[in-house]
């Protein structure tokens, strides 16, 4: 397994790992309609916007397939607003459960602490119990909740 950071060019491999993952994860979760407007060029304009000011991070398998990705930067819920944040963390199905995502996690912790942010949230969607109890299971605990549109739980490290 290898973590770097992501670089422009990579922004068509982070579009596809984030509709493939947001497919997949959320298929039973969100309506039919949430799950089709995220598509691969909804997706790849986003990730050309959001890669100038956000923090990404892939993960590659060890046969050099990207697999994963993070990414995080300063918190952007009011409530938190000096702590780091990791806006999104995903992995193809066939990769989880490997260890993969503790190391995602723990790699993009150690990039926003090196930005200065001595503790990190996340906002996980509640009935996400998955990733809820991911993060828990990483030292995450509930500090907050918000809907926006969805019922979300925010968890601090």
């Amino acid at each position: 397994m290898k973590i770097r950071p992501a670089h422009r060019q990579d922004v068509k491999t982070i579009a596809y790992l984030h509709v493939t993952c947001w497919q997949a994860t959320y298929q039973d979760l969100l309506p039919q309609t949430e799950i089709e407007r995220h598509t691969l060029a909804s997706r790849t304009r986003l990730w050309e916007q959001r890669y100038a000011r956000d923090h990404v991070l892939l993960l590659f398998d060890d046969y050099g397939e990207a697999v994963g990705f993070a990414a995080g930067g300063r918190s952007r819920t009011a409530d938190y607003p000096e702590m780091g944040e990791v806006y999104a963390l995903y992995l193809l199905p066939k990769t989880q459960k490997k260890g993969y995502g503790r190391a995602l996690l723990q790699a993009m912790r150690l990039r926003l602490s090196h930005l200065g942010y001595a503790e990190t949230i996340v906002v996980a969607l509640k009935t996400n119990v998955n990733a809820v109890h991911f993060y828990e299971h990483m030292g995450a605990y509930p500090v907050g909740e918000r809907n926006d549109p969805y019922p979300e739980v925010v968890l601090k490290f």
